[in-house]
């Protein structure tokens, strides 16, 4: 994709504005890269359980009945995974909207005690954000079919990544690990 944007002119401002930013950022996205790849290296040399994961758990995902009753939706990617693949949605989430602290004990109420491990949130976190980036980057660069006000909206997104206190500066900052442990 980085040859892409260093290779085309784009006509609309919604992609050039974009296209301008990631030629201005390649060592920042490279190194984002790297880190993702180093925490995937790191965490193949680590045994873990693994358990069936939605792989899209976040908060538009789930539905709660007027009877109070939940509903998961959009099973397009189940997969088994160790459990911080899922946990990502949860544990100090902004992916749809922020997760509260309140709904964050909640969940783990439901879920019970459990260890994680803050390596394979933070790989998970890189591995969202680096799929994210490439879905807005085919929207933005590479879509014909697509609106200039979608392809707008895509970049904003995309570029409120790498925005201060955005979601790459959140990726290895692990939440107070205030969840009930396994081991109490």
């Amino acid at each position: 994709m980085l040859g892409v944007v260093h290779e085309t002119t784009f006509a609309g401002e919604a992609a050039a504005g974009p296209a301008a930013f990631w030629r201005e950022n390649v060592v920042r996205i490279g190194d984002l890269l790297a880190r993702a790849e180093g925490f995937g290296a790191t965490l193949r040399a680590k045994p873990f359980e693994l358990v069936l994961c939605h792989g899209d758990i976040h908060a538009a995902n789930i539905l709660v009945g007027e009877d109070g009753h939940l509903w998961l939706v959009d099973w397009d990617a189940p997969l088994v995974a160790p459990r911080e693949r899922d946990l990502l949605f949860v544990v100090g989430s902004r992916i749809a909207r922020v997760v509260t602290p309140r709904e964050e004990d909640l969940f783990f109420a439901g879920y019970g005690p459990v260890e994680i491990d803050p390596v394979a949130l933070t790989y998970y976190r890189y591995e969202r954000i680096v799929e994210d980036l490439g879905e807005f980057a085919k929207t933005v660069f590479l879509d014909p079919d697509v609106s200039e006000s979608t392809r707008a909206q895509e970049a904003a997104l995309a570029l409120g990544f790498f925005a201060p206190g955005g979601d790459i500066d959140r990726a290895e900052t692990v939440p107070r690990l205030r969840w009930p442990s396994a081991s109490v």
